[in-house]
């Protein structure tokens, strides 16, 4: 790729003049110029290039190293003793025996460099002298290029810039940076018009606080009591079609301000001065906001529940339900941080707790490493700005939420120090995780409560995995199942295991089948260490002896006749048509055997067969189950499984397909089970 240059100047850091350092920090160049342009103001721009094969680049230009500067800033002389300062925004981290490029490029004709030409006479304080320049090849090891007209890059061999490049020399033994969250808004809406478009204006509405008037050609508003705004004050004008957001850069007096940009609108209108912040991340089936660059200041200049926020762009709007916060349970620090051989640093952190209170103590951590928590008994968070703002004991005067210190030190003495850590702002990013995952999976449904919805297709629980469908080979079937995991369990954590089966002979389709709650059958009171992820415990789980149990009822029954009971009394609406129970001797309740409901009155209710079952008395006890078509162990059919079918109530013995569904439970995101082996097998009863 061609780059446009008038001139590149090669040279490398000799690092026996900066005490053996490897890598060393650039902060100017200074060129000398013999002439500029007599009219204009067009300049001259500068910056560092790499080269390959010893020949310089232009394309391949260092990060941040670029600087411009207008005529008026150039300086010129005609003995070549007057330099000009061509200054970096950050200092430029170069190596040591490398080379590099100077590249200068004029924005306009009449400049002209001083430069050291073999043969041309030298100069002094008083002019030419009859010396003639035996050239700079003796002592520096460098090369100029002049671009031709055609772009190429032509190497003047006898001929170098007079130019300095200047280094940074560290005086400080020790430093420490801090770094905190931006200002985010994690915003929970209530309802929406449209959707935002990300990167938008989005702010809260509220009333025009006075009128300004606004040009599409100049930066700059007139009004009234202007001066009653700060600089940094970020305001919102509006023609009724198009809305502009404006930052104050200056506030000349009451009537005048300079602002960020030229308006998109020109005219007198109504401005207000609302919280505001750019949308960063909408996510609209869960309702879900968030807004950067949040101004909320204090009590109450913030984002509030109930307030209402507009995008600029899209005219969107959203009612805010709740002003959240973000918990932490992983971090991911990715830095660069340059820290050589002589230096050492420290990475350390503070994040709030569920009091909204920034953490007393630091904690170490390391780079490129996911850091949590799961050593501490508090949940650490992020918190909202309009949450910070309010807060009293956060980091800080700004009152952040989260914190990270970098201490650097150097290892020796300060003198002719060339070489020091530093930080790069451009390569600062932190990825926090949460654990997505409930602390139960349990509702309200179809008149049960702790009605587990992993039982149906959609459960509530979001941290789950779901195994491939496995059919048998033909007549083959299972009578039971045992399913054994290898599990990281730490106390307040628990892992539910499902399975869905379907016998051949059942017209229902598999996918229509319900998950049947599996039970813990060794180890349910065994727990992780929970500061060793390593510790893994087994556990097994099988079918239960009849699906959960809702609630027993006191029946007086009078008799059984075949599948009809008898009743004293009218229960009818107790034992709907449907309903599945257990009936069970009250005094052996292990005497049991599950039935669904066909039909009841006043007097009785008849069940889906007889009531043969020698154990189970006349007069039996009864209880309501929840699940209508899960799985159980039949002991009266030696624990064969045996679940119904939904729409024919068949009774279905064995299986010869399955599915098994795993479900992690916590009652907090930073305390999380985690499971390293699942194996299920189909078995005998």
């Amino acid at each position: 790729m061609s780059v446009a240059f008038d001139y590149i100047q090669t040279f490398y850091v000799d690092k026996n003049r900066v005490n053996d350092a490897t890598d060393i920090l650039i902060t100017s160049v200074e060129l000398f110029f013999k002439t500029a342009p007599e009219s204009g103001n067009q300049g001259v721009t500068v910056w560092l290039c790499e080269t390959s094969g010893d020949a310089p680049v232009p394309a391949m230009r260092l990060k941040k190293s670029i600087s411009s500067l207008t005529k008026a800033l150039i300086n010129t002389d005609e003995l070549a003793q007057a330099s000009t300062l061509f200054t970096f925004s950050d200092p430029i981290v170069v190596r040591t025996g490398v080379k590099y490029g100077v590249v200068v490029k004029f924005d306009a004709d009449g400049y002209s460099l001083w430069t050291n030409k073999k043969g041309d006479a030298l100069l002094d304080l008083q002019g030419k002298t009859n010396n003639p320049s035996a050239g700079s090849t003796a002592n520096f090891d460098g090369a100029l290029y002049a671009r031709t007209n055609s772009d190429i890059q032509n190497e003047l061999t006898e001929e170098d810039l007079k130019f300095r490049i200047n280094v940074a020399k560290f005086k400080s033994t020790s430093s420490t940076i801090n770094l905190i969250n931006r200002d985010y808004e994690f915003l929970t809406a209530s309802s929406r018009t449209g959707a935002f478009t990300v990167g938008e204006w989005a702010y809260k509405n509220s009333a025009n606080v006075g009128n300004i008037t606004t040009s599409l050609t100049v930066n700059y508003i007139t009004g009234t009591g202007l001066d009653s705004h700060t600089a940094g004050d970020r305001i919102v004008v509006s023609n009724g079609s198009v809305t502009d957001v404006l930052t104050l850069v200056s506030i000349a007096n009451s009537t005048y301000a300079e602002v960020d940009k030229n308006p998109n609108i020109a005219g007198t209108f109504g401005y207000k001065v609302p919280p505001s912040g750019r949308v960063a991340f909408q996510d609209i089936p869960n309702k879900e906001v968030i807004l950067d660059e949040s101004n909320a200041a204090n009590a109450t200049f913030l984002f509030e529940a109930g307030d209402v926020i507009t995008g600029v762009q899209s005219g969107a709007t959203v009612t805010i339900n709740s002003v959240d916060h973000k918990n932490v349970d992983l971090f991911n620090a990715k830095f660069r941080i340059g820290s050589p051989s002589i230096a050492t640093h420290t990475l350390k952190y503070r994040f709030a707790n569920t009091n909204n209170n920034i953490e007393s103590s630091w904690t170490n951590f390391d780079l490129f490493q996911d850091n949590g928590y799961r050593r501490e008994a508090v949940q650490k968070r992020i918190m909202s700005r309009s949450s910070e703002v309010v807060g009293s004991t956060l980091y800080g005067t700004r009152n952040k939420s989260a914190v990270v210190q970098l201490d650097f030190t150097i290892n020796g003495s300060a003198t002719n120090l060339f070489q020091a850590p530093f930080l790069d702002g451009d390569e600062l990013d932190m990825i926090t995780s949460t654990y997505d995952i409930n602390s139960s999976s349990l509702t309200t449904r179809y008149g049960f409560t702790n009605y587990d919805s992993e039982v149906e297709k959609n459960g509530l629980a979001r941290s789950k995995y779901i195994s491939k469908k496995v059919s048998f080979a033909e007549n083959r079937y299972a009578e039971d199942i045992d399913v054994v995991i290898g599990a990281y369990r730490p106390y307040g954590t628990n892992i539910n295991v499902y399975a869905r089966i379907h016998n051949s002979q059942d017209p229902e389709a598999f996918d229509d089948k319900a998950w049947s709650p599996l039970v813990l059958k060794s180890n349910a009171d065994v727990y992780s260490v929970e500061e060793n992820v390593t510790d893994l415990k087994e556990y097994s789980y099988g079918f239960p002896q009849y699906p959960e149990i809702s609630e027993t009822i006191s029946v007086d029954l009078t008799n059984q006749s075949n599948s009809t009971v008898l009743t004293v009394g009218d229960y009818s609406s107790d034992f709907p048509a449907g309903t599945m129970i257990r009936l069970y001797d009250a005094l052996l309740p292990d005497n049991h055997e599950v039935f669904k409901v066909v039909s009841s009155n006043s007097t009785s209710f008849t069940v889906n067969r007889d009531v043969d079952n020698v154990n189970i008395p006349a007069n039996p006890a009864v209880d309501i189950l929840k699940y209508k078509t899960t799985a159980w162990n039949n002991i009266a059919n030696d624990n064969v499984v045996r679940y119904f079918t939904s729409t024919t109530n068949q009774e279905m013995d064995g299986f010869n397909t399955m599915q098994i569904k795993v479900v992690l439970l916590s009652e907090s995101s930073h305390h999380v089970p985690k499971v390293e082996q699942v194996q299920a097998i189909a078995v005998s009863a």
